[in-house]
């Protein structure tokens, strides 16, 4: 495999000839712009060839050309009218072609009646006016509509991105303080809802003596699961899964050009046209001065030495990348030079008599200035397109970290509702079922038994007020487990080393695995009645696998989505819960991480 510059990967996606084709056939090719910008090269041959041969002042000739124009502009301002009356953004390649050789056909015809009306010349020389005329110009035209219409790409495109960048800051921006907004509400809602009923329970449990009646703590306990956390939990959970609907101001953009850093040369050469463009700025005015074997020398020698000289630049320029501005001088310092260069050398080679007419001076001049921008229009196509692409890319780049930011976002948004989902779902419920499930099995009931099912439901309440601490590490998860099911569930835990590397990496991640790890505990020893749980963490590419399987009795007939299963659909990346070959069922979850 072979690198490529930035500048060749330019010509291979962007200087598509089809799509350059798509560009010409804009209705921008026919507005005031490409108007307006035409006006210089077609004022050269009145101003360096008529003016030499027919005579006149040169504000006559001024004139003649302000007024050729206006045909010129009038006539295709009607084009645009016809050829784009149903839609100003279809596009109509040779439609407008034929647009620009009907308006440049009307000028030249113009301005050659004008020479023989003001008694200037007897042939208005219709033939090179419309032919000729149309072979230089008409491809100058072709050109400048082509970097117009890549101008309004490039503005259209860059508006566009700008925009959508626009709006993600403002979403980032709401959605950071509806968050914080949403937390809070959520935070205090539960804990004037939960923290009272609890209250009550640990007064119920502290009143138990040792030996005495545990019906009623019991009794509570299990309303308190079945009418209030679990329902609570639920709508907690469901809420998560609601978009924060935030409203985005659209602002309009305005995005300065800036033109690339480095441009290689080569790439605004474009030979395909540029050397057609500049054969005919060569040969159209020699029409005017040569005939016969002369005319036919200068123009065997144009299809020569034009391509010659295109190619030997660009092979001297294979390999040159300059800053824009140098590569823009020397762009357009060779297409300034290059006809007057080729006229020139036609004399040393003795090809024709074109370097003895007079007013050659002129004609160099009118063919330096034409060959000046058509240089301009190649490296402005050129510089436009690697500008856009630059800014594409440095958009796009922008635009991927801040929908990473609103990724995390999100993530921070079901991280807090999840905690606190968890509190009530996890911790808390978790710790009452432990006690529901000790208060019946614990044949005789002591003071250090309540005293430690009483630390547990403060434990777990306490993770409602303290939402923030969620830093914790694989081996806190197993030790606060193992307590909390120590003497009714047995839990063996396999953890590979990597495994812990990459949760430690990762808060989010923990919190995901840990609350993954905490429900299945739960439905094995709640659903499953299971007696030992084994849970495996490990690693599997770029995911993290947990498995938690148990002896119990398996999944039940008419197994439906729990609170838990819409938990994991929004935690995990993928995960399932099978039986086993001999007994009891195991979950196997599996996570994304970097």
């Amino acid at each position: 495999m072979t690198a490529t510059s930035p500048n060749q990967q330019l010509m291979r996606s962007e200087f598509d000839e089809t799509r350059a084709w798509q560009l010409i056939g804009k209705s921008s090719s026919l507005d005031w712009r490409s108007i307006l910008i035409y006006v210089i090269p077609a004022a050269m041959n009145p101003l360096f060839v008529d003016r030499v041969l027919l005579g006149g002042s040169l504000t006559f000739w001024i004139t003649v050309i302000i007024e050729a124009h206006i045909v010129y502009a009038l006539s295709l301002m009607l084009c645009r009218f016809i050829v784009f009356r149903k839609s100003l953004l279809q596009s109509r390649p040779l439609a407008v072609v034929l647009s620009l050789i009907l308006g440049q056909s009307l000028r030249g015809m113009f301005i050659g009646a004008i020479s023989v009306s003001e008694g200037m010349a007897t042939d208005p020389k219709l033939l090179y006016r419309i032919v000729f005329g149309c072979a230089v110009l008409v491809p100058m035209a072709v050109l400048i509509g082509l970097v117009v219409g890549i101008w309004d790409q490039h503005q259209n495109l860059i508006n566009s991105l700008s925009r959508q960048r626009f709006q993600l800051i403002s979403l980032a921006q709401n959605m950071q303080q509806r968050l914080e907004e949403i937390n809070d509400d959520l935070q205090t809602f539960v804990r004037n809802n939960i923290t009272a009923r609890v209250a009550e329970l640990n007064q119920t449990l502290a009143k138990i003596e040792v030996g005495g009646d545990i019906s009623r703590a019991t009794q509570e306990l299990q309303v308190l699961i079945d009418e209030d956390l679990r329902p609570m939990s639920k709508a907690l959970a469901n809420s998560t899964q609601q978009d924060v609907e935030v409203a985005i101001p659209i602002q309009p953009i305005h995005v300065r050009l800036q033109a690339p850093e480095t441009l290689r040369v080569r790439d605004a050469l474009y030979p395909k046209t540029s050397i057609p463009i500049l054969i005919a700025l060569q040969f159209a005015p020699a029409t005017r001065f040569l005939s016969g074997l002369s005319l036919v020398a200068f123009l065997a020698y144009l299809f020569i030495a034009t391509p010659l000289i295109v190619y030997a630049f660009i092979r001297m320029t294979s390999k040159l990348t300059l800053r824009t501005h140098g590569a823009g001088i020397l762009i357009c310092g060779f297409f300034l030079a290059t006809g007057p260069i080729i006229i020139s050398s036609s004399r040393i080679l003795n090809l024709s008599g074109l370097v003895h007419v007079t007013g050659l001076r002129s004609i160099l001049f009118a063919e330096a200035i034409v060959g000046l921008l058509l240089g301009i229009g190649n490296f402005g196509y050129a510089a436009l397109t690697a500008n856009r692409l630059q800014t594409i890319a440095e958009l796009q780049r922008s635009t991927e970290e801040l929908e990473a930011s609103l990724s995390f976002l999100r993530q921070h948004s079901w991280s807090r509702r999840r905690q606190l989902a968890h509190a009530l779902h996890g911790n808390l419920q978790s710790a009452l079922l432990v006690a529901t499930i000790k208060l019946g099995a614990l044949e005789h009931l002591t003071k250090s038994d309540i005293d430690k099912i009483r630390a547990d439901i403060a434990e777990a309440l306490e993770s409602i007020e303290h939402l923030n601490a969620t830093n914790q590490t694989v081996g806190e998860v197993i030790t606060r487990l193992s307590s909390v099911w120590e003497n009714t569930l047995e839990l063996r835990w396999s953890v590979e080393e990597v495994a812990e590397q990459k949760l430690s990496e990762s808060p989010l991640l923990m919190e995901s695995v840990s609350e993954v790890i905490r429900e299945g505990v739960t439905n094995a020893a709640k659903h499953g009645k299971a007696s030992v749980a084994r849970i495996d963490i490990s690693v599997m590419g770029r995911e993290i696998r947990v498995q938690v399987a148990d002896n119990g009795v398996g999944i039940k007939a008419g197994f439906s989505p729990s609170l838990g299963s819409e938990l994991f659909n929004e935690v995990c990346l993928n995960w399932s819960l099978a039986p086993n070959s001999d007994q009891g069922a195991t979950l196997d979850a599996r996570f994304t991480c970097l």
